[in-house]
């Protein structure tokens, strides 16, 4: 696993790696509504204070990426990292939204 904290990424390549090694799957929990798809959380992680979430739709396979300090609320918040066509994409533009928040 990235050590975030003694060699912080540089640039895109490396958040996409480090974002790789730290999702694990998880037991999938209830499902979630949204935009009328029905989503179940595939893999995560917590940083900090913050629960990082990937959740995939069970009809289309789309991916998105939520990042919030308790479980997402699908009802009530739009997922703040995106929703993406599938794992490799979503990593890739979490991996641009974190460059951009930390400015690498």
């Amino acid at each position: 696993m990235c050590d975030f904290y003694n060699n912080p990424p540089k640039n895109v390549e490396e958040i996409s790696t480090y974002l790789r090694s730290w999702l694990q799957e998880v037991d999938e929990g209830p499902l979630k509504v949204y935009k009328d798809q029905m989503w179940v959380q595939r893999y995560g992680f917590r940083r900090a204070f913050q629960i990082h979430g990937v959740y995939v739709s069970t009809t289309t396979n789309q991916h998105l990426f939520h990042v919030d300090e308790y479980d997402w609320d699908s009802a009530t918040q739009e997922p703040n990292f995106g929703v993406w066509d599938d794992f490799d994409r979503m990593i890739a533009g979490v991996s641009v939204a974190y460059a951009k928040l930390w400015k690498l």
